[in-house]
């Protein structure tokens, strides 16, 4: 404790109070952004039922939009393509479709996918336009890796696996007030569970990413966002960010005519 003149402890309560308050605030200010593992039992304890409410009203939801973006990093598959940006729609049960932004070599190209009941159409980026061709089933080789693209598969059955979950505290999600919870994610286990398959010399995934959860006040999870590479190809501190948003409205996917 710093020493404090004697003048200070013959101050009234209420003075000492208002000298200390912005000492407290820059305290506050400084630590805001550390890690919490100095959390309670109990603040430990409430961050898992949450998270466990938060995966049970996820689960319930019948359909939901997403945005992915990466923070930090690049989404590389292999030297010289790049996702830069992955948005779409999900309706349960089996029900898929993104637009992605690809970066290859040197230009920008728009790719849009579909996928209904396993089977999967992309569109032909030569054409021009909005022309599908039918790939099949793309889990037929035991390698799925339409399950990279679709955060139902890989980010939100791991809500559920959060280890050492703590309350970070109250914020703010693209206007929503949130509760964000901080923790850890075997990412790498998820995936198996999932049965995706995928060889080793493409994933490269972490036995432990950091991970933050905003949960809004109809238990409702609107942001994720992980550290940590998925991809062979992929640094070590990228960052990926998931959005949802546009809960249980309307959404009509279907199998286009090829």
């Amino acid at each position: 404790m710093p020493n404090l003149p004697a003048s200070y402890f013959n101050r009234p309560i209420s003075a000492r109070a208002r000298l200390l308050a912005p000492a407290g605030i820059a305290a506050a200010a400084l630590f805001r952004g550390l890690p919490v593992a100095a959390q309670t039992p109990e603040a430990t304890g409430d961050a898992s039922a949450m998270l466990t409410t938060a995966a049970q009203t996820m689960t319930d939801l019948q359909s939901f939009h997403f945005v992915l973006t990466t923070v930090n990093g690049t989404t590389q598959f292999y030297e010289g393509l790049e996702l830069s940006q992955l948005e779409g729609d999900v309706v349960r049960p089996d029900r898929f479709r993104a637009s992605a932004k690809v970066h290859i070599v040197i230009a920008d190209v728009d790719i849009k996918l579909i996928s209904v009941g396993g089977r999967v159409w992309i569109t032909d980026p030569t054409s021009g336009g909005d022309r599908y061709i039918d790939v099949g089933d793309m889990g037929a080789s035991g390698f799925d890796p339409v399950v990279l693209l679709n955060p139902d598969q890989w980010i939100l059955p791991a809500v559920n696996a959060v280890n050492d979950p703590v309350v970070a505290g109250p914020d703010s999600t693209n206007g929503v007030n949130t509760t964000r919870i901080d923790g850890t994610i075997d990412l790498k286990s998820t995936l198996n569970m999932n049965g995706t398959g995928a060889p080793g010399w493409v994933i490269s995934i972490p036995d432990s990413m950091p991970v933050s959860i905003w949960i809004d006040a109809d238990n409702r999870i609107v942001r994720i966002r992980v550290t940590g590479p998925i991809l062979q190809t992929e640094a070590k501190d990228l960052i990926r960010q998931i959005d949802f948003s546009n809960f249980d409205e309307p959404i009509d996917i279907q199998a286009p005519s090829t």
